[in-house]
């Protein structure tokens, strides 16, 4: 998957504008595969995220309106969509959600509009495993194990275990390598631009009497570019071909054991704070007797630490404050280096 840096002075305006868009490439020889996050999904799921609460057992990534005129749009255009889905878990919730996938017929390439939060073929959403991997770091990396107890209560997972945070670490060790990220990801809304001012916020536009405008769900910068990249006219092979050593590939990787923790450490806020009691019964730290060995009872199950909790409001608080810390660490990432969090 070639990724590439965004930030560079001899970049014209025709790339960074391509390049500062949301996306995340993906081609291994045959079609292109093009994921472009939307960060305002509609209201049943923005809902569902943000209170871990739905009746349903399916959700759309945009509304049903947007998806009609998108199909439209595109149709007109020569163009196909469909609809995928896939299966998130999230607060005890088994949630299965559906998006447009664009599909140039000529050439097979596809461009994939899905949640921020969404990982292509993952069961968790993004937050899930970022919050686990800063949690440990965060935490001192003293336990893997306690590390998985926190975030299966934060996010209502039944089983998320030490194994799952292990992987998530590497796996994030290995995109921070790759994107050769040496810096704090970015947490706020406003990203820097290229004079070194802060860029507006997108805020809704007002309509007559003060209602906000109908939700746009798929930012239309975005919509504008589908056409282009599906046909060709801007692809990052084609970038390569015309702007030749101005397309700087990435470097080899960099393989510093403290670049995860130094990435993740824009996120500032107080939420580690999930577990209040390990439920150790160690004793007294002066207290060194002598007893006798503990008996190893092979056949019996070994009982799994239990441990207390903070209350279900502190939790709550907890979990919004942090996806929408993290939302905005995604969708800057994923601008700025093209590549998914996990």
């Amino acid at each position: 998957m070639p990724i590439v840096l965004p930030r560079s002075e001899n970049w014209n305006d025709e790339i960074k504008t391509f390049l500062e868009l949301p996306l995340i490439f993906v081609g291994k020889g045959g079609p292109n595969n093009l994921y472009f996050l939307v960060k305002n999904t509609s209201d049943e799921l923005e809902k569902f995220i943000n209170t871990g609460c739905t009746d349903a057992a399916e959700l759309n990534a945009i509304t049903e309106e947007e998806m009609r005129m998108l199909m439209k749009r595109m149709e007109e255009l020569k163009f196909r969509v469909e609809k995928c889905c896939q299966r998130i878990e999230y607060m005890k919730h088994s949630v299965i959600i559906h998006y447009p996938q664009i599909i140039n017929p000529k050439t097979g390439d596809k461009i994939s509009l899905i949640p921020w939060f969404m990982l292509p073929g993952r069961p968790f959403p993004a937050f899930i495993y970022i919050y686990a991997i800063w949690n440990y770091y965060k935490t001192g990396e003293k336990s893997l194990a306690k590390t998985a107890a926190a975030t299966g209560k934060l996010f209502g997972i039944k089983g998320f275990n030490k194994s799952t945070v292990s992987r998530s670490i590497k796996a994030f060790s290995n995109i921070i390598d790759l994107a050769r990220i040496s810096a704090p990801l970015p947490t706020d809304e406003a990203k820097p631009s290229d004079n070194g001012q802060e860029a507006p916020v997108d805020k809704p536009e007002l309509a007559g009497g003060g209602l906000e405008t109908p939700k746009q769900c798929v930012d239309e910068k975005l919509l504008s570019h589908i056409p282009e990249i599906l046909n060709g006219v801007i692809t990052v092979e084609a970038l390569k071909e015309q702007y030749g050593e101005k397309m700087k590939l990435l470097p080899k990787p960099i393989n510093d054991s403290g670049s995860v923790k130094l990435a993740l450490s824009g996120i500032t806020g107080e939420y580690s704070t999930i577990i209040v009691d390990s439920g150790s019964n160690r004793g007294d730290k002066g207290d060194r007797r002598k007893r006798p060995a503990r008996p190893h009872n092979r056949g019996m199950k070994r009982m799994q630490r239990s441990y207390t909790f903070e209350k279900s409001t502190e939790i709550k608080v907890t979990r919004v404050d942090f996806i929408k810390a993290c939302r905005c660490l995604v969708m800057n990432s994923a601008t700025i280096y093209h590549t998914f969090l996990n």
